[in-house]
């Protein structure tokens, strides 16, 4: 991380960043300054930006299963080690955080979630979200949250992970592919904790231009 923080990126895209901050500010009521986001080609361009913001060589990531296989391929890619935890299907499809804890170790970098969940359809209900929240800051984890469904809901409400006080530990992504039907677009977004910010925009320029 140090050898990227020296730069100052071109934080690109102001007018975007701030209608996407006073959209996710007003929608989950927690302020989120714009600075703290990042336009990406695509979600999947914030998830790979956050976890290779974060993931050094060896470091493991915790990710769901089952889950959408891009989340380990990243992971690969980071040349970190992808962890899975269950998602029991007898519980919803959702994470026992009793059992994701069982997982951790002093290589555990961070905590992949994904609600609504790909491809269980699995909405996380806040106490499963504050259990997680609190598990990260117990052990200084990172969570990855990828929310690119969140309007795609047929039963109950999606519930963010922003709402949980997680600023400086939570990469939130999401975009236009889903909730607008603008896949083609490759318009997507992360909220960074505001330190590592300049890292993930850094990033987007050997990956996307």
């Amino acid at each position: 991380q140090d050898g990227y923080t020296k730069y100052t990126p071109n934080p690109g895209f102001p007018a975007l960043r701030a209608q996407i901050a006073d959209h996710v500010s007003a929608r989950y009521g927690n302020p989120i300054s714009a600075d703290r986001i990042v336009v990406t080609v695509g979600a999947v361009g914030g998830l790979y930006s956050a976890l290779m913001a974060v993931t050094d060589f060896g470091d493991e990531i915790l990710v769901p299963d089952p889950g959408w296989p891009n989340y380990e391929s990243i992971v690969h890619l980071a040349e970190g080690r992808s962890v899975r935890f269950d998602l029991p299907v007898e519980d919803g499809f959702l994470p026992n955080v009793d059992a994701i804890a069982k997982l951790i170790t002093d290589r555990t970098k961070a905590i992949m979630i994904n609600t609504p969940g790909n491809p269980t359809g699995a909405i996380m209900p806040a106490a499963t979200l504050q259990a997680i929240a609190d598990l990260a800051r117990q052990h200084g984890l990172y969570v990855i949250s990828d929310e690119v469904y969140e309007d795609i809901v047929f039963d109950g409400d999606h519930v963010s992970a922003s709402q949980f006080g997680l600023d400086d530990r939570l990469f939130l992504i999401s975009g236009a592919s889903k909730t607008y039907a603008m896949t083609g677009w490759r318009l997507g977004y992360v909220i960074c904790p505001e330190a590592l910010a300049p890292v993930v925009a850094t990033l987007q320029e050997p990956v996307a231009s």
